[in-house]
């Protein structure tokens, strides 16, 4: 039933020529902006940065949590796809919002060289190593966290649905946490990133209000009462 709600609403909304549209714009500048990302991380990575004095930092020993810190990443990126599948302009918009918030990211990253924490345990991704990362760990991408950023705007994805957001509220955190006895951000890094997500979606919110396009069919909707 599932995939036959998600294959009637998608043929209905690829009959739209403005979803059409704003559709290939998205994807379009998604890989403008991804296949030229290892260049810029690179360039990010080459360049001599300040090193914080971050007193929470020295109070945690550093411990490796990537496991944890990915399952948390793609188990909820997994949630928020089946949500947003049966909802094609919330599947635009939400995929809007994560290109903002990387983009403002990127911006954020050029006007603060950082270097890492002394104990830093480098982040292994598994999926973006091979392919934004070229295989070479980057060590310098540091404000702002983008996966406490990523659980933020789950947040805001799922915000009126009280169960789902609280638990995507409380994940947040504990990214945060893991990050944080990780020694790969700051504790700026992690405090940072919720505005800036909440800055992405406001901002993306703008543009389409500001340009007509249909704002109001981006809110999360499902049938499935139970989850709300």
């Amino acid at each position: 039933m599932y995939f036959e709600e998600v294959r009637q609403v998608w043929s209905e909304a690829l009959k739209d020529k403005l979803f059409w549209g704003i559709g290939i714009l998205t994807i379009a500048l998604t890989i403008l902006f991804f296949g030229n990302i290892a260049t810029y991380l690179a360039f990010i990575e080459s360049r001599p940065g300040c090193m914080l004095n971050d007193v929470l930092l020295d109070l945690l020993e550093s411990k490796n949590m990537s496991v944890l810190i990915f399952m948390i990443i793609y188990c909820g990126a997994i949630v928020v796809i089946i949500f947003c599948l049966p909802c094609p302009w919330t599947f635009l918009f939400a995929a809007q919002i994560f290109l903002t918030l990387n983009l403002i990211r990127a911006v954020c990253m050029y006007f603060t060289p950082l270097e890492p924490s002394p104990d830093i345990i480098p982040l292994h991704d598994p999926l973006l190593l091979p392919i934004i990362y070229q295989q070479s760990t980057k060590l310098k991408d540091l404000f702002f966290s983008g996966h406490t950023a990523t659980l933020a705007v789950y947040c805001i994805i799922f915000r009126k649905y009280v169960l789902w957001r609280r638990i995507f509220k409380l994940l947040t955190l504990v990214m945060a946490i893991l990050l944080l006895f990780q020694h790969c951000h700051y504790t700026i890094d992690v405090i940072g990133a919720v505005p800036m997500a909440f800055f992405a979606y406001l901002s993306t919110k703008y543009v389409w209000k500001k340009t007509g396009l249909p704002f109001k069919k981006t809110l999360l909707q499902t049938k499935v009462k139970t989850l709300r």
